[in-house]
């Protein structure tokens, strides 16, 4: 069966095309693991996972870089 233009399978890729930060990320992982549970046929969207794990790298760089730039007063408060 193909998915290609399935609505739902299309709106869970652009979102994952989409997320930038960790919590955008983890929300793009959850979708795609409940449409391969439902759909585990559909081989494509699999290609989207090695998508959110290299933003989730960039992420948690961006993320590890932001917080060596703040002083420790900003941490604590």
């Amino acid at each position: 069966m193909s998915y290609a233009n399935h609505s739902e399978r299309n709106r869970i890729m652009n979102q994952a095309l989409r997320a930038r930060t960790l919590s955008e990320i983890a929300l793009a992982n959850h979708e795609m693991d409940q449409w391969v549970a439902d759909h585990p046929e559909d081989l494509g969207i699999r290609d989207a996972y090695e998508v959110l794990d290299n933003m989730q790298e960039i992420a948690e760089f961006q993320e590890q870089e932001e917080l060596s730039r703040r002083s420790p007063a900003e941490l604590v408060s």
